[in-house]
């Protein structure tokens, strides 16, 4: 098992190799956003007065046990400018095995809830979630096509907690984080590539897509992609803030 950080202080005790990952980045409401973080003392950063959400779809192996995951983030601000990207929000996740939903919650502070998510990591490539046995959120290519761009890349940083789930004041806490791997990225084209949205109280992340106005923008395919992870800390801890307080993404 590799450790490896973004400062000497912070270890990542959990990897997880190979992870078939599909992600799919997108603009959405400023407005929205910083209402919706301003809570939890955190801002969204200013993308050309848009903010920038990140849906991650995995499918992976721990301890011999398959499952697949889902996480809706936005990307926040380094300083008070807002116009420098720092660290991420995690404002919901979803995983297809019930305990290791569980253990995220009660072990990590994490928002997760129990979910399937579907993936193609070549395209065609789509991304979906079902909860329930009921779809809540699709997204996907209607045929194959070449990509932009292709190379390694790796993404670093901290990963904020919301309060509700870590039962703190505002996201008081959060993880980092480590993505890498080979990258296929292909712009999302919305008049061919669609996304359909089924907002429900089991999911409310898929309705804060629908309410700040979602617009997907580019897909990201990686087919063996390594996911690193640290333990939780609080936000004002010596480890935090010798890493950047959270903000410190690489990519």
């Amino acid at each position: 098992m590799e450790s490896t950080a973004l400062h000497p202080v912070i270890r990542y005790p959990v990897t997880v190799r190979p992870v078939t990952e599909v992600s799919l980045t997108g603009a959405a409401d400023l407005v929205f956003w910083r209402a919706r973080l301003q809570p939890e003392g955190l801002a969204p950063y200013d993308d050309q007065g848009q903010a920038r959400l990140v849906l991650i779809g995995a499918d992976m192996r721990w301890m011999g046990v398959p499952f697949t995951e889902l996480s809706i983030s936005v990307a926040l601000s380094r300083g008070p400018s807002a116009d420098q990207p720092g660290g991420m929000y995690l404002a919901q996740a979803f995983n297809s095995v019930g305990w290791f939903a569980w253990v995220e919650r009660m072990l990590f502070q994490t928002p997760y809830e129990l979910g399937r998510t579907e993936l193609a990591a070549q395209p065609p490539a789509c991304l979906a979630l079902t909860i329930g046995g009921v779809p809540v959120f699709r997204a996907s290519m209607p045929a194959p096509r070449p990509s932009a761009w292709r190379g390694d890349e790796v993404w670093e940083g901290g990963v904020f907690l919301p309060g509700r789930v870590s039962k703190t004041p505002r996201a008081e806490k959060l993880f980092f984080a480590r993505l890498s791997g080979d990258t296929e990225i292909y712009p999302f084209q919305p008049e061919n590539d669609t996304l359909e949205l089924t907002p429900t109280p089991r999911a409310e992340a898929i309705q804060w897509l629908a309410d700040s106005g979602f617009a997907p923008r580019e897909w990201r395919l990686r087919r063996a992609a390594t996911h690193q992870k640290s333990q939780t800390y609080a936000r004002a801890s010596r480890a935090a803030q010798a890493a950047g307080g959270g903000f410190a993404p690489r990519i």
